[in-house]
């Protein structure tokens, strides 16, 4: 029987720095769980694997990215990446730590490091105009598995946010054990800073069966400086913002 040794290194690294494709008609929880079922089959091998990001790439360069990734690993690399993927909270606990994180999972004494890489980004459309984008990638072996962004437009008076343009949330993922369905965002001003809040539920199947997750995603900013954060029902774990600058 496999043993997995989870060695949690979490840590933060540096300042500056999922989806199954989205379910289409799968509204209630059972249509999902019936879904992530089917999928399983791609987890039964490391064939299969290679077959369903194949299938994903043809519209998805990203997942073809994926692809040549997995495809470097060695063939016990491969087959023991396909284990962690089947532990997908190993994964998911990593979006709630700030900043980048790391951990490591054994699988038959071969050491398997998971990584979160977070980047913010803001660009300057208009004079007074400013988009920031938070986004999070999660990888195995340096594969990229999927993704979690929350975006704010908005004006300001050179200081301040003073109006919102809009707001939203984006997701990638290309584990078959996992659905991200996005539940929408929601925008405000506070504190002279726009924030946003994107807003997804996270179903898995795993070795402790079929359950769901609620990850909030949050981006918030003013002319100068933007921050982010993440919390879940996964761990109950809540952090303070961490600020980016230009």
């Amino acid at each position: 029987m496999k043993r997995f040794l989870f060695l949690l290194l979490v840590c933060t690294l540096f300042f500056s720095s999922l989806s199954a494709p989205f379910v289409a008609g799968a509204t209630t929880d059972a249509d999902i769980e019936a879904k992530l079922m089917e999928q399983k089959i791609y987890l039964e091998s490391v064939d299969n694997f290679i077959s369903y990001l194949e299938e994903l790439s043809i519209n998805d360069s990203k997942a073809e990215a994926s692809l040549e990734q997995f495809l470097d690993l060695e063939n016990k690399q491969q087959a023991a990446f396909i284990e962690v993927l089947k532990q997908p909270k190993i994964m998911f606990e990593l979006l709630e730590f700030e900043g980048n994180a790391e951990s490591v999972v054994i699988v038959d004494n071969i050491e398997i490091p998971i990584t979160k890489e977070t980047e913010i980004n803001s660009v300057i459309l208009n004079s007074g105009e400013k988009e920031v984008t938070a986004e999070d990638g999660l990888y195995v072996f340096g594969v990229q598995l999927g993704s979690v962004e929350s975006t704010v437009l908005f004006e300001h008076d050179g200081t301040s946010a003073t109006t919102i343009l809009d707001g939203h949330g984006d997701h990638w993922n290309v584990n078959p054990a996992c659905v991200f369905v996005y539940q929408g965002s929601n925008q405000y001003i506070s504190s002279d800073m726009a924030h946003n809040r994107a807003k997804w539920t996270i179903y898995a199947t795993g070795s402790l069966g079929f359950w769901s997750n609620s990850l909030n995603y949050y981006v918030r900013a003013n002319a100068s400086a933007q921050w982010k954060k993440s919390d879940s029902t996964l761990s109950n774990l809540n952090f303070s913002w961490t600020r980016f600058f230009d």
